[in-house]
């Protein structure tokens, strides 16, 4: 991919996000659906700063990051 794409298709999506279009909007994750009988559930993981972490009401935070794409493990980017 050439830089210019890449800067274009990044220019679209943030316009697309600011303007509130749903085309580009996800559908729910098939990962939060539950597991098939006998076969271990999918882990999805989701890299995160601490920052979200240390700002509280993490409940909300979590639930908001389970509905919308099923995460269920969250790898925090220490030092």
């Amino acid at each position: 991919m050439k830089r210019r794409d890449f800067i274009r298709i990044a220019a679209l999506g943030a316009g697309a996000a600011l303007t509130g279009a749903k085309v580009l909007r996800g559908e729910p994750s098939p990962a939060a659906a539950p597991a098939a009988p006998g076969r271990p559930a999918t882990m999805v993981g989701m890299p995160i700063s601490v920052a979200p972490l240390a700002e509280g009401d993490l409940d909300a935070l979590f639930d908001d990051m389970r509905r919308r794409a099923g995460v269920n493990a969250l790898f925090p980017f220490i030092y």
